[in-house]
Formats: C-alpha cells, structure tokens, sequence
C-alpha cells in the first residue's frame, strides 16, 4: 500500500472531518510526493489548514496577503517555470475578487494553475453572507478550459486534489469547512469527469442529483423516502464541468422526477447543469431544483443555517414529497 493509500484509509476511520482538514493533511502528503508543488495563501493559512504544509515546506510555501489578484498572477508566474501552484482562500474572494486575473491569466493562457475555493457555501455559517460563496460554480463553469470538480467527503477531497495536481491545465476545487460523515471507503476510485452512483436509479421513479455536503444529505434523504414507500437512487456529481451527460440522459430514462441538492445558488449551479443536459434529451423527466434560491446568507451556525433555508433532510423529504402531490407525479411507488 503506498503512503497515500494509507493516508486515505486513515482518513476513512476520520469521521465526522471537514473538507478543509482532509484539504491541509493531503496537502502535506502531496508536497512529499511532488517537489515541484507549491501553495499560496491569502492570509487565511490557518483556516484553509495550508499551515499544515508551510510548517512542513516553508520554502515553498507563499502567503500574499489579502490580495487576491496577485495570488493568481504569482501562481500563473510560478506554473510558468514548471511549479504546481495550489493557490487558496475563500471561495467568495478567489472567485469574486480575481475574476479578471482568473479569466485572462489563467484559462486564456491555459496556465497549469489550480485554484481552491475554501470555505465554499451557506456552510460556511457564522462567517456571514460575504464569506458565504453561492456563485462561484456558476462564474467558474462559465469559464472557458477550467474543470471545476465538488467533491463529497474528506475521502473525496483528498482524491480531487491529488487528481488537481496530476491534471495539466485550470482547475477550480472547491470544499468547505463543515464536518460531514465519511461515507466512502478506502477502496473508493475517483473518477473525474464520471458521476458516481451511490444508490442505483434504475426502475426508481425519484433520483436524486447532489454535489459536494449535500451528498452526505442526500443519503439521509433516501432513508426517509423510503419509510414513506418511495424507492430513490442517489448519484454524487463531483465534478460539474466537464458534466457527465450520458449518465444524466440514463437516469432520465428510468426517473419520472430529478431532484437536485446543492449548497450553491439553484441558478447557475449543479440544478442548471442538469437542466442543461435535459434540455437536449427527449424526456418527460421533471426536475425539481433544491438549493439556494438566489438569495444571500447570513450569520449563524452551519446546522442552523441548513435548517433556516430548508436544506436539512427533513425539510428535503417534505419539500420533494410535497411535489410529488402538487404534480401527481409518483404515487406508491408507481411511475
């Protein structure tokens, strides 16, 4: 078993655990790996968890400050002379504030640069609704040449990232900070670009569609449709562009109704991908978004949070029972 084989089956007997902790510990273990990695931080080292890899690597460790726009431009600089930047702050900065850099440094040049979106989503909680980044799927899949991967759990984060710095050309990852149960096992193989079943679809007349914590949601979900005679398949869509199409037109083939579940404003995000995909299919499948409805957050704890906006498994039992009725859509069962 190599190192990071074991890594990953240590991180499997980790649970609950944040995706910015499996985040920082993989950081440290790819820096052994690759000499050629290196990261920049925005002044936020200890709450994106890279002070794992500057107290290990501090020669090739660089904090820029608050100063996003130059995070990039030293990150596409560095890829330049052959280096892997892991370049890292909130979700809400990176993307929102060095948006020109991101565009016309990196994708237009096709710069070897990878970019980490921490703290992504409501769960972001008590930092409040500018930290909380709601857009950013949407911004960066409009971006041409980046692959924008959402992993699920630590186990997830830890394969996308070493995937991140294997992969030649932009790449956008994003995590959060909230702890979530790991529910993948060390035998798990990511595959990027490919959507994951978790629960299988087929002959089931609901499916579910989730990204990144939701999917640990989306699990509770099924439970508690089935105790109300629903059976549901469940698929983990990490990564959101390149969209695995062909598996999105299958489950259409057997689903009477789509839902998605992300922590993520339902414009432009995992919702808007489906969307997409069903758009260009001959299909009677509708599609129930479930997310956030273009609004801001607030402050609060994460748990709070989801619940206020009616993300937690309860409310999203109530809210896909409720439609089913409102549309006559599955009944018993029954397609």
């Amino acid at each position: 078993m190599s190192n990071y084989a074991h890594f990953i089956k240590e991180l499997t007997q980790t649970t609950p655990l944040a995706g910015r902790d499996a985040f920082g510990r993989a950081l440290v273990k790819l820096g052994e790996i690759n000499q050629d990695l290196v990261v920049i931080d925005g002044d936020l080292a200890s709450s994106t968890r890279t002070s794992l890899f500057a107290e290990e690597f501090p020669e090739r460790f660089f904090n820029i400050g608050i100063s996003e726009q130059d995070m990039i431009g030293i990150a596409v600089g560095l890829a330049s002379c052959g280096k892997v930047p892991i370049t890292v702050t909130y979700a809400a900065f990176l993307v929102g504030r060095g948006l020109d850099q991101i565009r016309n440094l990196v994708a237009y040049t096709n710069s070897n640069v990878k970019l980490i979106g921490a703290h992504a989503g409501i769960v972001t909680g008590p930092d409040g609704a500018t930290h909380q980044a709601l857009e950013d799927i949407a911004i960066m899949r409009s971006i041409p040449r980046f692959l924008v991967l959402s992993p699920s759990d630590a186990v997830e984060v830890a394969l996308s990232l070493k995937f991140a710095v294997n992969y030649k050309g932009p790449l956008y990852l994003r995590i959060a900070r909230y702890p979530i149960p790991v529910f993948h096992t060390c035998n798990y193989k990511f595959e990027p670009g490919k959507i994951e079943i978790i629960f299988d679809f087929k002959e089931k007349p609901v499916t579910l569609m989730a990204t990144g914590i939701m999917v640990t949601q989306g699990i509770e979900v099924i439970k508690q449709l089935q105790a109300h005679g629903i059976s549901a398949g469940l698929c983990n869509v990490h990564t959101l562009k390149p969209v695995d199409k062909s598996l999105i037109k299958e489950v259409a083939r057997h689903a009477r109704v789509i839902v998605t579940l992300e922590d993520h404003n339902v414009i432009g995000g995992l919702g808007s991908v489906v969307s997409d995909v069903l758009s260009e299919t001959p299909t009677s499948t509708v599609l129930l978004k479930i997310g956030m409805n273009d609004e801001f957050g607030m402050s609060g704890t994460a748990f709070d949070l989801l619940k206020y906006y009616h993300l937690t498994p309860e409310d999203i039992t109530k809210r896909i029972l409720q439609f089913l009725e409102e549309w006559k859509l599955v009944k018993n069962n029954a397609i």
